[in-house]
């Protein structure tokens, strides 16, 4: 017995994201403190 494919798309998750010009200055900090790594300003 073959099982047909389906086609429709399932969206299980979706992520929370902020608007883009909202974020654009902590990447700009980040930038310029040159520190992208773990144990940096914005790592918890």
């Amino acid at each position: 017995m073959q099982r047909q494919q389906d086609t429709k798309k399932i969206t299980v998750t979706s992520p929370l994201l902020p608007p883009l010009e909202e974020f654009i200055p902590y990447l700009e900090d980040i930038w310029r403190r040159k520190w992208i790594t773990n144990n940096g300003h914005y790592h918890q």
